[in-house]
């Protein structure tokens, strides 16, 4: 789980945290290493503000500050510093990870970010790390590049899934609305939510045939027929003591959206 003081691990009913690292990097005999970099101090007075877990099952988060992390999967400990420098940016309001391995960075004004090939296996590949201004974690040689996709300027992302259909075609939620993005050849659709494209998606659930569901801040629950081009909102129900609307934000799954759908009147 993440949260304003660091990473926590709940087993049943025990809860483990915050997570708490030294900062100092070893090789693969135990030895430290790197001793001329002022390593991160990975303490609970880091606010974790995204999580995900790759298809290689190593977990990925992204602290405060818009520094990544990973660990290699949900048992082994230690804490592993990124392969790639990550550029200065709004903060980061969303991290995603596709099944080629590929990190998706949405960002809060600055659209998002796209880091190709993150697995576990190959990332290290000719890599060179040392220590930057101040003697900070950098990264000196990589294969990896970090690459901006810009929908439209100022734009904030906040969910991503990949098609159904084909996974190479990405569908991207944000404050202004729907979209889809083909990692491929680059060609972004928008997809049409309302005229004013003021509507913020926070979540996309792509698993119902010929149709893909999705949340808003502003019009409850939403579904896109993709036969007839067509969306349907089922806005939240008001609370019937102060006529104020619930304060649902996202909502994942098939049986959740089924769940939520099934209270809510369709306009």
């Amino acid at each position: 789980m993440t949260s304003s003081i660091g990473i926590w691990k709940m087993k049943g009913n025990t809860f483990d945290g915050p997570s708490i690292g030294t900062g100092i990097m070893y090789d693969d005999k135990g030895k430290p290493i790197h001793q001329n970099i002022k390593m991160r101090n990975f303490t609970a007075e880091d606010s974790i503000r995204g999580m995900a877990q790759g298809p290689d099952s190593s977990f990925w988060f992204v602290a405060h500050d818009n520094f990544f992390l990973f660990r290699p999967d949900g048992k082994e400990g230690g804490w592993g510093w990124p392969p790639f420098n990550f550029p200065k940016t709004s903060p980061i309001s969303k991290i995603w990870i596709d099944d080629d391995t590929s990190l998706f960075a949405g960002t809060i004004s600055d659209n998002f970010y796209f880091i190709k090939n993150i697995s576990k296996y190959r990332m290290w590949d000719g890599v060179e790390i040392g220590a930057g201004k101040d003697s900070t974690y950098e990264v000196k040689k990589s294969k990896i590049n970090v690459k901006q996709i810009i929908i439209d300027p100022g734009l904030g992302v906040f969910s991503f899934a990949a098609d159904a259909g084909n996974k190479n075609l990405i569908w991207i939620g944000t404050n202004k609305g729907l979209f889809t993005w083909n990692k491929i050849n680059g060609k972004i659709d928008t997809i049409s939510l309302d005229r004013n494209r003021n509507t913020t998606v926070t979540e996309i659930y792509t698993g119902e045939n010929k149709h893909v569901w999705f949340s808003t801040l502003e019009k409850g629950m939403g579904i896109y027929d993709l036969d007839y081009k067509t969306t349907q909102f089922y806005p939240y129900p008001k609370n019937k003591t102060s006529g104020k609307k619930s304060q649902i934000r996202t909502a994942t799954g098939r049986s959740g959206f089924g769940m939520t759908a099934k209270t809510l009147d369709p306009t």
